[in-house]
């Protein structure tokens, strides 16, 4: 494995995980599982569309159907919860 900067990179990955799970672990303290299971899809959309966007990857027809299917379900989970 090559190098000072792949070190450091992988540090850097290591201590953002890390955070991110400090993150995660703080908000499902503070939500019920099924909103933060929610919440989790949400935001694996939200990382695909900018992946999409900014990377420019290409989308599968399977790709957005399974996206269409994420968000239609948080659509449907909001809209049941609010009553």
């Amino acid at each position: 494995f090559g190098g000072r900067a792949f070190w450091l990179n992988m540090l850097a990955s290591g201590i953002c995980f890390y955070f991110y799970n400090e993150l995660a672990f703080t908000v499902l303290g503070r939500m019920d599982p099924v909103s933060h299971a929610v919440a989790n899809t949400m935001k694996r959309v939200f990382v695909i569309i900018v992946a999409i966007l900014v990377l420019r990857n290409p989308v599968t027809p399977l790709g957005a159907v399974g996206s269409l299917v994420a968000l239609a379900g948080t659509l449907a989970y909001a809209r049941a919860s609010a009553r």
